[in-house]
């Protein structure tokens, strides 16, 4: 899942999106993708750092993060709203 999620913070629209949520702010984006790719070398709970993202980052990246987790997850787990397939 890492590296999926890697390459859509690698896309331009995805980091216009992020960048549009940090107030186009980029230093902000250079630290928030700093800390992703921290958590992302240890060992995370992905709600823990949903979690944390809303408080560090706001609630809009909040939303743009874990739309994406969503869809990783249903892609890993072939899921969606009706259940495993």
């Amino acid at each position: 899942m890492q590296k999926n999620i890697s390459h859509h913070l690698s896309d331009l629209n995805f980091r216009t999106s992020l960048l549009e949520s940090l107030e186009w702010d980029e230093e902000i984006l250079d630290s928030f993708l700093t800390y992703l790719e921290e958590k992302f070398q240890s060992e995370w709970d992905p709600i823990v750092l949903l979690e944390d993202i809303k408080d560090l980052f706001g609630y809009e990246t909040f939303e743009i993060m874990a739309e994406l987790f969503k869809n990783e997850y249903s892609i890993i787990f072939n899921y969606d709203d009706k259940g495993v397939h």
